[in-house]
């Protein structure tokens, strides 16, 4: 099995591209001049002396027609890398044919498109609502602006079917909004595929990788999470409903490595804002691929990242995401009594909704199930006796 250790480097993949389109540039100072990037870098990356930051691998990915997604997905070595690198070309010539055709049939939004007062108070009735009736709705008689907000809302109630179905009908109908919103419909496809209800993993990716290619993840950052939550999901989840999760032999850990990498990318994404929701993402998965590596776990990028996260947060007592947050850090990085002594101090102080300690007790089960961690394994029984005390 390939792990996040073994699989091939950003800078190993930056050597195959080069070797295999040394035809399609002089030198390699006019290509770093054609990056707008320094040519000692190139010589560092070569080297593996230098990490390829986000804006460079997308300068590489531009300079040789590739798919973003080269950097994403994981691959076994430098000769498997090389064999399907071609299918990661873009065709230049069919996308921009394609965009031309797609906005010659674009005009200015339809006024059809726009809400109506009817329709508005429709959707703010209906908003109220825990189970919307879609028999009670004319939906082909509805504005596509209006439908995008009806299907919002039934994915907000959990009805999945509904907001799918409402998805189908904006597709259908005449206008210029399925094109204008193409990007936001795809999105909350992709979330509705990926519902626990369906569960369909492979439609979700699909839909995401297309998004993330056309950098519509750099409008909506989600979509970096979304994917690297369907790419965990599918590495872990069993295809049969009865049977919660895989086996720990059955992983795909090249799955698990693409989705690490995501949740890095999301990390580093969030530089400056609270990010401590893509940090503790991160290290559930680095630490789970370390231990089910085989080798004994050093866990020093986690640390590194421990390290970099306190220095920017100050974590707010009251509020039980970050106090978790925090505690589940410091049990990963083998700090478990001073974690189960944060987690003492909030339940002492503060009052809290049961459904937020039975959410972490889950992602504690989840890890459990693939790594048997003793010290996660302390933490959950700790968390577990808590949640008994306080559901009484």
């Amino acid at each position: 099995m390939i792990g996040y250790t073994d699989r091939l480097s950003d800078s190993e993949k930056f050597v195959v591209i080069l070797q295999k389109y040394a035809h399609e540039y002089t030198t390699q100072k006019e290509l770093a001049k054609e990056m707008g990037i320094p040519k000692q870098a190139i010589s560092d990356w070569k080297k593996n002396i230098r990490t390829i930051r986000i804006n460079n691998r997308n300068s590489i990915s531009k300079r040789f027609q590739l798919n973003d997604m080269i950097w994403i997905e994981s691959f076994d070595d430098a000769v498997n890398f090389e064999e399907k690198l071609d299918n990661y070309r873009i065709k230049v010539k069919s996308i921009a044919d394609r965009s031309k055709n797609l906005f010659s049939s674009i005009n200015i939004i339809s006024p059809t498109s726009q809400i109506t007062l009817n329709e508005q108070q429709l959707i703010d009735n209906f908003s109220k609502e825990k189970c919307i009736d879609i028999a009670q709705l004319t939906l082909i008689e509805m504005s596509s602006m209006s439908l995008f907000e009806i299907a919002k809302l039934f994915k907000q109630n959990s009805q999945i079917d509904e907001a799918l179905e409402v998805l189908e009908i904006i597709e259908k109908k005449e206008g210029s909004f399925k094109y204008s919103h193409h990007n936001q419909i795809e999105h909350l496809k992709a979330i509705l595929f990926s519902h626990e209800t369906l569960q369909n993993w492979d439609k979700s990716i699909d839909i995401l990788r297309l998004l993330y290619v056309a950098n519509y993840h750099l409008e909506e950052p989600e979509i970096i999470t979304l994917l690297a939550s369907n790419y965990k999901r599918k590495a872990l989840y069993s295809s049969n409903r009865d049977e919660r999760w895989i086996l720990p032999t059955q992983i795909d850990l090249n799955l698990l490595s693409s989705a690490l990498i995501l949740y890095r990318e999301a990390y580093e994404a969030k530089k400056g804002q609270k990010r401590y929701y893509e940090a503790i993402n991160f290290a559930y998965l680095y630490s789970m691929i370390e231990l089910l590596e085989g080798e004994e776990p050093t866990f020093s990028e986690l640390k590194e990242m421990y390290t970099e996260l306190m220095a920017e947060w100050s974590v707010i007592s009251s509020d039980w995401w970050e106090v978790s947050s925090h505690a589940e850090f410091l049990m990963l990085t083998g700090q478990i009594e001073l974690a189960i002594h944060n987690i003492t101090v909030f339940l002492e102080e503060q009052s809290l909704d049961i459904f937020n300690i039975e959410t972490t007790l889950r992602q504690l089960e989840l890890y459990l199930h693939f790594t048997k961690d003793t010290n996660a394994e302390q933490f959950y029984n700790y968390l577990q006796e808590s949640w008994k005390y306080i559901k009484g």
